[in-house]
């Protein structure tokens, strides 16, 4: 098997091929939430649809998902990565493909299909992946592997907004569609694991599994068990809502500064900085936990991401103080996914991952995607600065759970 040991962060050069793949994987799979930040209101405006509608039709597909996750992530522990996700990408590009020309109904069909997929790709695929190939040196690799996640704001707002005052929204969607075809046909190339690429787990060598680990190889979870572990339903919840208050700050930030006056382009600088705070705050963080521990970075998260949306729901009478708390908040969320697969993997086992992460991530996607709806109706009922009051209460109870989470490792009972 290949030696890699020089390559920079000692992951291997296969191994940081896996690392950028997944680090792109999340990017794309997280574009909805960019996009809809722009599309939404231009949507509204140039077919007269409503902007609660539009994003309604994100939550009921991220609901529709639930059964869509599970079986993908049961077909991922069966199959592998490479196959499944193969063909989820080709459905993502086309119904992105489809947004652009659809009319009301195919438009909702599309929206619905987009935001299954997109949310089973990004809670699957990438982190089976990662606890495949660095069962023991998640915390950096997530690290820098899940700041894809958050880089993508920097990036599809701004590109996204350029192409369609340029060439029009469908040939907006068009374009991010053939990307995300193309990326799809590049999977066809992945190796499920290091085995496979002729390679070693964590780029080492001597990589032994625990006892502990080889027993979670071969008896994992059942659906009765994690039901009833309650460290399950803290992790499950408290992530979910912090995923939740994520998705509905995103989603919000540019008609939220453009509420509090500030012009489209200047809008879209104050995401940009955000998305780069959460780049910097995933890597740090990442590298935190692997350091210091998984709960302590947790902790610090959970605190972070609540004084961040104060202070940015306070700000909405000052400029300095709402920039401010945008850069906070946008810091520490872009910890939440990398410490989400991290807690998971050191609680339940990096082989346990795949059968734990079948439940989990169902229940996620549909706590994390009813953000879109709760977001609709607070926007149109009290305006955008009354659903950033809104997070802060989810951050509130999505804290208390995470402080609960005992991280000490459990394997099946």
């Amino acid at each position: 098997m290949e030696n890699t040991k020089k390559s920079a962060g000692g992951y291997g050069t296969k191994g940081w091929l896996v690392i950028i793949y997944t680090l792109i994987l999340y990017a794309l799979s997280n574009v909805q939430t960019g996009i809809i930040q722009v599309s939404a209101p231009a949507l509204a405006e140039i077919r007269h649809w409503d902007y609660a509608a539009i994003m309604s039709l994100v939550t009921y597909g991220g609901w529709i998902g639930i059964p869509v996750t599970f079986a993908f992530a049961q077909l991922v522990k069966v199959k592998g990565v490479r196959w499944p996700t193969v063909i989820a990408m080709l459905v993502y590009g086309v119904s992105m493909m489809l947004h652009g020309s659809a009319s009301w109904m195919g438009y909702v069909t599309a929206a619905i299909v987009l935001s299954a997929v997109s949310n089973t790709i990004n809670m699957v695929s990438p982190n089976t992946l990662i606890a495949n190939w660095f069962p023991r040196k998640k915390g950096s690799v997530l690290g820098i592997a899940t700041a894809g996640m958050m880089a993508s704001s920097i990036f599809t707002t701004p590109v996204f907004a350029a192409l369609t005052n340029n060439g029009g929204i469908e040939f907006a969607f068009n374009a991010f569609g053939i990307v995300l075809i193309i990326f799809g046909i590049i999977t066809f190339f992945v190796h499920n694991t290091p085995q496979e690429a002729g390679t070693y787990p964590d780029n080492d060598p001597n990589f032994t599994a625990t006892a502990s680990e080889l027993q979670s190889q071969f008896q994992g979870w059942s659906i009765g068990q994690l039901l009833a572990e309650k460290n399950f339903w803290f992790m499950t919840i408290g992530f979910g809502l912090g995923f939740f208050a994520l998705v509905g700050s995103v989603s919000t930030l540019v008609p939220t500064c453009m509420q509090l006056g500030m012009d489209q382009p200047a809008a879209i600088r104050v995401n940009m900085f955000c998305g780069v705070c959460a780049v910097i705050g995933s890597v740090l963080l990442g590298f935190l936990d692997q350091a210091k521990g998984t709960k302590l970075a947790t902790n610090i998260y959970a605190v972070g991401m609540l004084a961040g949306m104060l202070m940015r729901s306070v700000g909405s009478r000052s400029t300095a103080v709402f920039v401010t708390g945008v850069m906070v908040f946008g810091f520490f969320q872009g910890a939440l996914a990398n410490l989400m697969i991290s807690m998971t993997i050191q609680k339940f086992g990096a082989r346990s991952y795949p059968g734990v992460n079948r439940i989990m991530s169902p229940l996620v996607v549909a706590i994390r995607m009813s953000s879109f709806l709760a977001i609709g109706a607070v926007v149109a009922a009290s305006g955008y600065v009354a659903a950033g009051w809104m997070l802060c209460g989810v951050l509130a109870v999505s804290l208390l759970l995470l402080f609960a989470i005992d991280p000490t490792a459990k394997h099946v009972p």
